[in-house]
């Protein structure tokens, strides 16, 4: 036996159960990946410095990240900034040479 009333898209709205207006008001309010990235970065580099471990890029200008962590830092903590630093290369080398350049990026 089949249902008599059935509606598609429950509530009126369109076939899949979204309106148009539902999914520009989504749309607006999600940041992009760029700027989680440029925020992932920031963060990183804040508690970088609060556990005294310094991030700096390499003098050869090639992208290479350099870490130096006191050996109060635990190794877990180092490994784990160094997995963060390669995820987030580009996004950290732009802040620090914003930094060095005398702004904020």
């Amino acid at each position: 036996m089949s249902p008599i009333n059935v509606n598609p898209g429950a509530g009126g709205a369109r076939a899949h159960g979204i309106s148009k207006s539902d999914a520009v008001s989504i749309t607006r309010n999600q940041r992009t990946e760029q700027e989680n990235a440029s925020i992932a970065a920031t963060a990183i580099l804040n508690k970088a410095l609060e556990l005294g471990i310094h991030v700096f890029v390499a003098p050869d200008q090639n992208e290479k990240l350099i870490l130096i962590a006191p050996l109060s830092v635990p190794r877990n903590v180092r490994r784990l900034f160094e997995h963060w630093l390669n995820e987030f290369r580009s996004e950290i080398v732009d802040i620090i040479a914003a930094e060095n350049a005398g702004g904020r990026a």
